[in-house]
């Protein structure tokens, strides 16, 4: 993280930290009273200010329009434009990650949409127990990029992101110091299929251009496993495409016979071999 992303984190925290609203002056019956006002859930809502505490309150409320303008002049530079499209880029990412969190093969979470559900706290990570932070948790898996030959370790399967999610996703989130990992959701991968057999990130770090065979061997295992995971995706999808094309046309002709019993060549050509494998299946 940048020095100027470090200054916006801690401007936007002691900003969530600050007090909100504004001070509104009414006289009520001749008198006059000081009211700190501020909307919450769209609504208007308002506390009465203490004669002592009016002073105070002001220079709690110049602090935070203090604040305010110096994180928009921050977030006005080159590197405020960057850490912000980073920031957001990253909710973007996680608003996509769904799956389970496993300990080896065993299920001990859920994540839908970037969120842990349905929990086994026994088994959870000890971060995530303190925390619940799955992003964090997430990025704390990933190479440190300051490392020894961290570089040669993203270009080896292939990173051309210095996100550090999506680094730790590239190997669904295994490290060689635990067993943790994630498995997304639609993945028929096993803990042996992922897990690192040896101690291949140390290697990598501590001894270089001396464990290039070795990392090459890892990385085309992982590649493989990949591979795989997306053959099995693509076959899915296909499945799925050709039902909503048989039951489109069962629609418009109001029966399944005509799809079921439509000779090969009146089939559209991309649903042809999909459609000879699924004819086991007594009905569609």
């Amino acid at each position: 993280m940048s020095d100027t992303a470090k200054r916006i984190a801690e401007l936007e925290k002691e900003l969530a930290e600050s007090i909100n609203g504004y001070i509104s002056r009414k006289v009520i019956k001749g008198k006059e009273r000081f009211y700190l006002q501020w909307t919450e859930n769209g609504k208007l809502k308002s506390r009465y200010i203490k004669a002592g505490e009016l002073e105070q309150t002001r220079a709690l409320v110049e602090r935070r329009k203090s604040l305010q303008a110096k994180l928009k002049k921050l977030k006005a530079t080159p590197d405020g434009v960057k850490s912000y499209n980073l920031k957001r880029k990253a909710v973007r990412n996680m608003q996509n990650i769904t799956g389970t969190l496993m300990s080896e093969d065993c299920v001990i979470a859920t994540v839908k949409n970037g969120v842990i559900t349905d929990a086994d706290e026994r088994l959870l990570p000890l971060y995530l127990k303190r925390t619940g932070n799955i992003e964090g948790w997430l990025a704390s898996r990933a190479i440190d990029s300051h490392r020894t030959n961290s570089r040669l370790l993203k270009r080896a399967v292939r990173l051309r992101t210095t996100d550090d999610i999506a680094t730790a996703l590239a190997v669904n989130s295994a490290t060689v110091t635990d067993r943790y990992w994630f498995k997304p959701e639609g993945s028929s991968a096993v803990y042996e299929d992922i897990r690192f057999k040896e101690n291949y990130f140390a290697e990598l770090a501590l001894r270089g251009d001396d464990t290039i065979d070795t990392r090459l061997k890892m990385f085309t295992h992982q590649r493989d496993v990949l591979l795989a995971q997306m053959e099995e995706m693509r076959h899915t999808l296909e499945t799925v495409e050709y039902k909503c094309w048989y039951y489109e046309t069962a629609k418009a002709a109001g029966t399944i016979d005509v799809p079921r019993d439509m000779a090969d060549e009146d089939v559209p050509e991309r649903f042809r071999a999909i459609r000879r494998e699924l004819k086991t299946i007594p009905q569609e």
